[in-house]
């Protein structure tokens, strides 16, 4: 389930004591929300991007240069407003055999499944001694290919993207690492915002401001960023090679 980012601005209200206060924005709720997308996101999305696998041909991809030991290609706007931030993985994916050559006709002949047999094992040869298929990502579009056999094939890609500004795409599982960012990020905000009013006045009366305590947000937040950092570094690949 995804999280409601009309439910998170309650909590993220009501855990700093703001929440029924008339706060002096024009629209409390959009500026809160703009630094959710804004700062809290874009922090959030570097180290725990979004994972989507898609299939992409190439011969639907934009061709710069196509070599065997380099091709360049421009991958088509298929995200929206949604930022590549990386590619985790590729996998390419054809009627090729291993080693490239393209697989015979099978039929009930033995001869033709003899012919088969022979071509895989050469390819296999071939393939030992071949130089790996390895990738290269340039933001924001462009996918550098490296001794790629499949010209035409079948490319399976995990795309590390941004988040979506409705937090659709971020897990119920992290919910708790992404609210951490979010409270941080919040009192962070108000207190620069906020630190010039001594008292705000209610419907209730006049109300005194105690908020020193977030004065030390900024730091806090650095402090996560480098957990999250170190988790980061943790799970992502140091090499792609397929």
């Amino acid at each position: 389930m995804a999280i409601n980012l009309s439910s998170l601005l309650t909590r993220v209200k009501i855990d700093l004591g703001v929440y029924g206060l008339v706060l002096p924005f024009e629209n409390p709720d959009k500026e809160m929300t703009e630094v959710i997308k804004n700062v809290t996101l874009s922090t959030f999305s570097n180290f725990f991007p979004d994972l989507c696998r898609k299939s992409l041909d190439l011969k639907d991809l934009t061709p710069i240069q196509e070599l065997y030991q380099e091709s360049i290609y421009i991958i088509p706007d298929i995200f929206g407003t949604r930022e590549i931030l990386s590619i985790r993985r590729i996998n390419p994916r054809s009627m090729l055999l291993s080693g490239g050559y393209y697989a015979p006709y099978i039929d009930s002949t033995p001869e033709l499944y003899m012919g088969m047999m022979m071509a895989q094992a050469n390819a296999d040869l071939i393939s030992a001694a071949a130089p790996p298929f390895t990738f290269k990502f340039q933001a924001p579009n462009r996918l550098y290919l490296y001794n790629i056999t499949t010209m035409y094939g079948i490319l399976d890609i995990d795309f590390n993207l941004t988040h979506a500004d409705n937090l659709s795409s971020v897990k119920k599982s992290m919910y708790d690492t992404f609210y951490k960012l979010v409270i941080l990020d919040m009192k962070n905000f108000l207190y620069g915002a906020l630190k010039h009013y001594k008292n705000i006045q209610t419907a209730y009366g006049t109300i005194t401001l105690e908020i020193d305590e977030w004065s030390g947000a900024a730091a806090e937040r650095e402090e996560l960023v480098e957990r999250f950092r170190d988790v980061y570094h943790l799970e992502q690949d140091a090499l792609y090679i397929v």
